[in-house]
Order: C-alpha cells, then structure tokens, then sequence
C-alpha cells in the first residue's frame, strides 16, 4: 500500500445512514481539537451525486489514517456496510489493528467481528481518557500510519472535555431515538471473504470470466467454514471449486455476468462498476435464504502477463431484500 499523505489527519467516520446527525457531531467535535490538522470525510454525507459510490468509498478509506465507527442500537439492524468499510480498512490479514476505533453507546459493546480493535464507550472520561487524549498527545499509537508525532501535544483539558462531552451527548441522543427492543440491540450481518485460486486453471484459458474450475483456499486466513455455508458445504468435505458454488446458488445468473465483467475490467488494470445485481444463499446458521451482493476485491494478477491472474478474492455482502422484490434486485445503496 503507499504511505499515506502527511499534510493532514484524515479521518473516515462510518455509520448506519440513521445516525447522519451523530456522524456529523463526532466529525465536528474531532475536527475542534486540530482545525488545522484533522479532517474527517462522513461516509455517506460526503458522497458527490453521480459518482462511483463504490470507488468514493474505497478511495476515501484508502487515504484515511483512522477508521472511527459509531455503533448504536439504530432500528436498522443490517451492519452490513459499516463492517465491510471497517473489513477495506483493516485489508483483511493484519491481527493487530492500531488505526480503527469503535465507538458504541454507554452500556454496549464491539460487535464480535471487530473485537481485536479498540473499543470506546461514549462517556466523557472513557472518551477522553482512552479516544481523545491519545489521538491529541500519543497519535502515532492511535494510527500507526501518522508520522508527524503528536497532534495537539499541548492540548487544552477543556477542549478534551467539551469534544468528549459533544460526542457522549450526540450517543445519548440517538440511543434515545433508536427505541428498539433490548434483543435487537448490536444486532449485525457480517460480510463474508471468498478466496479463488488459480493453480488449476489452463494455460489455454481465454480469462474472460472467473475460470469455473478455480480453487476455493479454505482456511482461517482464506474462506472459513462459515462463509462455505452459505453454498450449503460443510467444514472438511475436500476441495471445491468456484463451479460448484456457482452451481449451488441456482437459478437467474445475472450476478455472475456482472461479476466476470468486473474480473475482465480488473485483470485488464481498468476501474469497474460496483456491482447491482444479488443472489441468493443460506444464512449460516438460520435456515433460510438471504440476499448476497458478491463485491470483486482484490486481483492477484500474474507476472509478467498480466493478462492473467494467480487469485482473487471476492466480499459477499449480505443485502436486506426489499419487500416484493426477487433475488435478483438491485442493490441498495451504501447506507
């Protein structure tokens, strides 16, 4: 990854779409301890009308030194966005993350996909003491890729406190308004990792699509159990192949067409579109089927012909389907 830029602190705050109002407070209440340092890019309110959304995001996140996500009971209970931008920032693989900071109202806690990042309760001294301070005075240990030392290494007490205090009361506000039953508080869906191997493919390939007979790696840091459920295969059953979860899903393929636009667009070094169209899976562990945005991630493309690939990975999103509307909808927004 390139070293980020050093003329400010960039910071990305995610959220679910009902917190507008609470990402915007703790945006202004970050940028009040370093106006002329600290920026802070809201997902979702900075978004241009017309752009590529998906490349926004990405870009955005790519250029930030610190992932902040706000976690509230909110009456919206798929997480699903919120983690799959806090899963591009953390580049899936780095066990310890020094640069993302969950904050979740007084009484709550990090969702479980997020447990190794730091968690702060929205209360004045916690906030202070274990968010603020540090990102002011220690600021290297809060993002490890800010390189110009300590923000504010003189910063007002006051300040500190005023901040904490926006934040805490901005929290309390939207935990107020959320009025969702005790059982769907922290409530999420999480995103799930797919990786394809190429080994097996032949040399005679025209890869104009994801070869069928690509390999699905398997394994804690690759595609887990868990996400091989989604296609109705059980941990330890041998090796499969992209073929037979295509095969597993059934029915309209017209994900997959865009899915294989998006692989030639990137094997050839071009931009693609973010992807509209869903399928249908199983939901670990519930029984029923859900709706799943396949995201095209990352292309390990070969050298020196870079007109084919070693592997790919693909982030299948989980998508709340609509009322009266099919597997194959379009996919909602980022929020």
């Amino acid at each position: 990854m390139p070293k980020l830029s050093q003329d400010r602190f960039r910071v990305f705050v995610s959220h679910k779409h009902v917190d507008a109002g609470l990402a915007s407070t703790v945006a202004a209440a970050l940028e009040s301890l370093a106006p002329e340092m600290i920026e802070c890019w809201v997902s979702g309110e900075d978004l241009q009308a017309g752009v590529d959304w998906n490349r926004q995001i990405k870009s955005s996140i790519a250029e930030s030194h610190l992932l902040v996500l706000l976690f509230t009971p909110a009456p919206e209970r798929a997480w699903d966005w919120c983690l799959y931008e806090v899963g591009l920032f953390m580049r899936f693989g780095e066990d310890d993350v020094s640069a993302v900071v969950c904050l979740f109202e007084k009484g709550g806690k990090t969702p479980a996909p997020l447990s190794q990042v730091q968690g702060v309760p929205a209360e004045v001294d916690a906030l202070i003491e274990r968010f603020l301070k540090p990102l002011c005075i220690e600021t290297w240990r809060v993002s490890d890729d800010w390189q110009r030392g300590a923000l504010v290494p003189n910063v007002e007490p006051e300040k500190l406190r005023e901040a904490a205090t926006a934040i805490a009361n901005g929290f309390s506000a939207a935990t107020t308004d959320a009025d969702v039953p005790e059982e769907d508080v922290n409530t999420y869906w999480p995103c799930h990792r797919l990786v394809l191997r190429f080994d097996a493919v032949s040399d005679h390939f025209p890869w104009d699509r994801i070869p069928p007979e690509a390999q699905v790696i398997q394994g804690p840091g690759d595609t887990t159990s868990y996400t091989m459920a989604l296609f109705g295969v059980q941990e330890g059953t041998g090796q499969h192949t992209w073929a037979e979860l295509v095969d597993a899903v059934g029915g309209d393929h017209r994900w997959l067409d865009e899915l294989d636009l998006a692989f030639r667009k990137g094997l050839a070094g071009k931009l693609w579109d973010p992807p509209m169209t869903t399928f249908e899976a199983w939901a670990p562990g519930s029984g029923e089927r859900r709706n799943y945005l396949p995201v095209l991630y990352e292309i390990d493309r070969r050298e020196p012909d870079r007109r084919s690939a070693v592997a790919a990975t693909l982030i299948l999103v989980p998508v709340v389907k609509p009322a009266g509307i099919g597997s194959q909808s379009a996919a909602p927004t980022s929020r």
